[in-house]
């Protein structure tokens, strides 16, 4: 199982340039990923965000890439044709205005007049890329494993409080049943000393007690706990367990509604509570 939380950093530097990559996750219903990179390597966004793409599966991701240049390759120019007109209208408001000179901080103030080009080779900085990526990749997988692992013993323990629940339904079940029975015949006596038809009336009271028998239930849910836990030993997405807990979930419902006993009732109702934790659980995992 693989948890939706992780971290993970690394760096490299080469004689060119200094390369960190930073990558995080958060919880999320769907795979969500915010790439940023320095200006001028726009062309390796659509890489990483490929990389991420490969290896979650779910979560809002953010991926960091950060490269200092230890050359001259950086090369700075000024739009100065830009700068001439931008200049003239700022001196043509000053005077309007009543101001005083326009100055060169006046005209930095605008932007837009310099522009940054590097002569490097956008193959050279993403093969350099790659150590860094996998080790904050390692990193990162490793977090989300360990989350995963706690989340999964957590399930195990919440699965073993579920089976506890059933067991005791099932030893409680033959017991409410008979007390309902001997309830119900001694309600028929009663009722049989009344001009009463008896043959609707023992069919009416035969449906009542099969109404409340949770035998099918307890079956089914049994079923579905065995499943959940060879899921969870597969590996299986939590879309798949996602599933299976729902269909925990009805029969824990159809048993607390049909429960003839308060014991089941109230077992019943902790079952939905330990279910409804396991499907908190996963949510936050891929």
């Amino acid at each position: 199982m693989r948890g939706m939380t992780g971290f993970g950093r690394a760096e490299h530097a080469t004689e060119s340039w200094h390369i960190s990559v930073e990558l995080k996750s958060y919880n999320s219903r769907y795979l969500e990923i915010q790439v940023n990179v320095p200006p001028g390597y726009g062309e390796l966004e659509p890489r990483l965000r490929a990389m991420v793409t490969e290896r979650v599966r779910r979560g809002r991701v953010e991926l960091a890439l950060s490269v200092v240049d230890l050359t001259d390759s950086v090369r700075v120019s000024a739009d100065t044709g830009s700068a001439r007109a931008y200049l003239a209208a700022l001196r043509e408001l000053s005077d309007v205005a009543g101001g005083g000179a326009v100055t060169l901080s006046n005209l930095l103030a605008v932007g837009g007049f310099l522009s940054e080009r590097r002569e490097v080779s956008v193959e050279r900085v993403w093969s350099d890329c790659r150590q860094p990526l996998e080790q904050a990749f390692a990193q990162f997988e490793h977090a989300c494993r360990q989350d995963g692992r706690v989340t999964a013993a957590d399930l195990s323990r919440l699965l073993a409080e579920v089976k506890r629940e059933v067991d005791l339904i099932e030893t409680e079940a033959p017991r409410a049943a008979q007390s309902q029975r001997d309830a119900v015949a001694a309600r028929v006596q009663e009722l049989l000393a009344d001009s009463v038809n008896e043959e609707r009336l023992i069919a009416a009271l035969a449906t009542l007690l099969a109404k409340s028998d949770v035998n099918e239930e307890l079956v089914r849910l049994r079923g579905h706990l065995g499943a959940f836990e060879d899921a969870l030993a597969a590996g299986e997405r939590a879309k798949k367990l996602e599933f299976i807990s729902q269909e925990m979930m009805r029969e824990a419902n159809t048993v607390a509604a049909k429960g003839a006993a308060f014991s089941i009732s109230a077992a019943a109702v902790r079952v939905k509570d330990a279910v409804e934790r396991i499907r908190e659980h996963l949510r936050n995992v891929a």
